[in-house]
């Protein structure tokens, strides 16, 4: 019986491209920021954390950075198992300025990803008014206005009256203007009295010198 002789040819080995990591399903996926830092406005030493939240496999690794610098930890200041940098009280001296601009960077093996921006800024409140009020005398029916410009602060101060030690109620007729300063349109005999100009923000609340307001009654014309 004869049979039929079939030759095999081998052919040189065929290149095999692993997948990258990444592409093998449940091997490993780049870093994703799910959380990012937000604006922060606080008194200075004061606590505050900033967040980032991160996910990826492995696990990633979290840079923070303050005005294009890695943030470095300190005994004031340290990142959190979290990834949050924790402030334990905010700094602002010549030596050392926690303010500026955060975000944080989440690394693995297989990529990066960038938080967005989020700028801590530092309140405060200075204690001297730059304008207090001073005493006035107006006719009645008369235009009265009591002068005020608020200590210098951040975030910007907010300005009430008060009147003879209590809030004074405000309307069309009775209005904190440009600046604080109170102008009173048409001047009532019961608006004399003292009055003290209020200044307040996160850091605290300061109180001008009282100033007294005199409404003379109109001299009646015979």
């Amino acid at each position: 019986m004869i049979r039929d002789i079939v030759t095999c040819k081998a052919l040189p080995p065929f290149p095999l491209t692993p997948l990258s990591p990444s592409r093998w399903p449940g091997e490993g996926r780049e870093p994703r920021i799910t959380e990012h830092p937000t604006n922060w406005t606080v008194p200075r030493n004061d606590p505050v954390t900033l967040n980032c939240g991160t996910e990826g496999r492995p696990e990633p690794v979290i840079t923070w950075y303050k005005d294009g610098v890695p943030v470095k930890p300190s005994p004031h200041r340290f990142i959190l198992p979290t990834g949050s940098l924790f402030f334990l009280k905010v700094t602002q001296s010549k030596k050392e300025n926690d303010a500026g601009i955060y975000w944080c960077v989440s690394t693995n093996r297989l990529g990066s990803a960038r938080s967005q921006n989020a700028s801590l800024q530092i309140a405060f409140l200075r204690d001297d008014f730059r304008t207090s009020p001073t005493g006035t005398r107006v006719v009645a029916g008369e235009r009265a206005e009591l002068e005020c410009s608020p200590p210098r602060g951040h975030p910007e101060p907010l300005v009430l009256w008060m009147k003879d030690g209590n809030k004074l109620p405000l309307d069309h007729r009775v209005y904190v203007g440009e600046g604080g300063k109170l102008i009173l349109t048409e001047t009532l005999q019961t608006d004399e009295g003292s009055y003290t100009c209020v200044a307040s923000n996160l850091v605290g609340t300061r109180f001008s010198e009282p100033a007294i307001l005199a409404v003379q009654g109109k001299e009646k014309a015979f």
